[in-house]
């Protein structure tokens, strides 16, 4: 069996130890944020979008951090890697029209090169040959998420084994290391892209699932490093009453070593020698990992229970000291929605001192919430309630730990969305919140960061400026019960079945007219958002 030697970072609450911030490219950008939200195909569209105009206007490449949950991995993962495809990076974000000029048949081309266009294929058609296939169940959606979303981009090929890093000069030193890769692919982010988090999450051990309760942990993939950075050892306990405590977390170890089985031997230094695993975890990989929305759900449904096995699995290790040998365990592993939808709370770990929040969600403002009472998981979407301490129960989600803003300061968030929604223009806020401390998540408190939150809704002074046939079918989509056309629910699309029969699929007109939307909806807020970067960088 083939050995492989990996670095390891250990992190701890008082010393925490992010690898990236040794790289001088990302020492020299400014301490901001841009994270997108998870939710299916609605999400991937929205960042479609939002990525366009943040590029046409440079605010992208000037960030320190994209950090991105579930469907918006979809779209992100491929922009920041893609090697087959696009012919540059306007060919994948296509152009920014003004929205005077939108028509019905404009909106149903897509070009097979366009980063939303993998949103228009059937996901359950794939996953049925899969399955048919017989690919073992714990790949299935791995290799789903790969051929649909990935293979299009150059970023999965059949037989082929590959992993991901930062540039080619990190990737000259893992190969200098490890001759066993030889025959893996190594492959580096594109030039002047932020250092991306892809947030998902770890579930628990598989010898107690299923659960009887859930305490998740962040599972954080980088191109420099994968796992679980504050070490805790909850008790798990499962349906038939057993129970255990089982320590996880307190580091990282580079990609391609991520699944591999614990050392046999104590860890020496700030290195690990470790068995080749099977098949490496791939940039596809940590994005199906972040995607499996069912995992969290089939821990919660009686009926979804048969589901289990497909969800993803890997030995997981915690990070030993010096000295000292580590053990692993195989670990049910999840979307990072299960736990924070946002992928914000990792971007606090960091310490950003601002960020622009994305929520593509699929709950839009309701225009009569009260700022002082607690939300309604109807009102505004669930995942922001709980960062305030409010409790917000969602089936398939565990959020309790996710307090780090004071609760009074709810009512200043929601408070500056409303006042956004009654101009007709994007829902959008911009906020200076003192963070507070969160054990669970190993955040210090005692710090303001500025947070320009953007939630995905309607948009009347935007629908004003579309072409009369487009603005009474927008109409139609919320008005008519039968007959409600294309644009059903627009722009807050369902995460699932949003179409009849379809499980994720959008139709190119769905897809072109949200990211549309979203595009212009940045474009609104240039001003706003860059004065994020000019307040980070004082």
């Amino acid at each position: 069996m083939s050995e492989l030697k990996t670095r390891l970072w250990r992190w701890t609450e008082e010393a925490p130890n992010w690898p990236e911030m040794e790289l001088p490219a990302i020492q020299q950008r400014p301490p901001v944020a841009i994270c997108f939200s998870g939710g299916g195909t609605r999400s991937m569209s929205a960042t479609w979008g939002q990525l366009r105009a943040l590029h046409s206007l440079g605010l992208v490449q000037r960030a320190r951090y994209l950090s991105c949950v579930s469907g918006a991995t979809w779209v992100c993962g491929p922009y920041l890697f893609y090697r087959a495809g696009p012919a540059d990076d306007a060919d994948f974000l296509g152009p920014i029209v003004a929205p005077e000029t939108l028509t019905m048949a404009g909106l149903q081309q897509m070009s097979d090169t366009a980063g939303g266009h993998t949103a228009t294929r059937s996901m359950e058609l794939r996953l049925a040959k899969l399955i048919a296939r017989g690919v073992h169940p714990r790949r299935v959606w791995l290799d789903a998420v790969a051929q649909h979303f990935y293979a299009d981009f150059g970023l999965h090929v059949a037989g082929e084994m590959n992993s991901w890093s930062w540039d080619e000069q990190t990737i000259a030193d893992i190969r200098a290391r490890n001759p066993a890769l030889a025959d893996v692919s190594l492959w580096p982010i594109h030039p002047e892209r932020p250092y991306p988090v892809i947030n998902a999450c770890l579930i628990g051990p598989t010898e107690y699932a299923p659960f009887a309760g859930e305490s998740p942990l962040s599972m954080q993939f980088t191109p420099l490093y994968s796992g679980s950075p504050a070490a805790r050892a909850p008790t798990y306990k499962s349906d038939d009453e057993r129970s255990g405590s089982v320590r996880f977390g307190g580091g990282f170890v580079e990609p391609f070593a991520f699944g591999s089985e614990a050392p046999t031997t104590s860890v020496q230094g700030d290195e690990a020698t470790v068995a080749m695993p099977e098949q490496p975890w791939g940039l596809s990989d940590a994005s199906a990992t972040a995607s499996s929305a069912f995992a969290g759900e089939v821990e919660d449904a009686q009926l979804l229970r048969p589901l289990e096995g497909f969800t993803p699995h890997a030995p997981c290790w915690p990070i030993p000291a010096s000295g000292e040998a580590s053990s692993d365990r195989v670990a049910a592993l999840g979307d990072g929605g299960v736990l924070e939808n946002l992928g914000l709370l990792s971007m606090l770990q960091r310490q950003v001192r601002a960020a622009v929040v994305f929520v593509n969600g699929e709950v839009p403002l309701d225009a009569e919430i009260d700022p002082a009472q607690a939300p309604g998981p109807e009102q505004i979407d669930p995942s922001l309630g709980p960062l305030f301490g409010w409790s917000v129960p969602v089936k398939g989600t565990a959020t309790q730990n996710n307090q780090v803003f004071a609760q009074e300061q709810w009512s200043t968030l929601v408070s500056g969305l409303l006042a956004a929604k009654a101009t007709g223009g994007p829902v959008a806020a911009t906020t200076d919140l003192e963070v507070v401390d969160n054990a669970w998540w190993g955040i210090r408190g005692g710090w303001t960061v500025r947070i320009h939150w953007v939630v995905l809704d309607r948009a009347p002074a935007w629908e004003e400026l579309l072409v009369a046939p487009l603005r009474k079918e927008i109409d139609r989509g919320h008005t008519a019960r039968l007959f409600h056309g294309p644009f059903r629910d627009f722009p807050n699309y369902k995460t699932m079945g949003e179409n009849f029969l379809e499980l994720l699929q959008l139709t190119p007109e769905q897809v072109n007219l949200l990211a549309e939307m979203t595009c212009w909806s940045v474009l609104a807020q240039k001003r706003e958002i860059e004065a994020l970067f000019d307040f980070a960088e004082r």
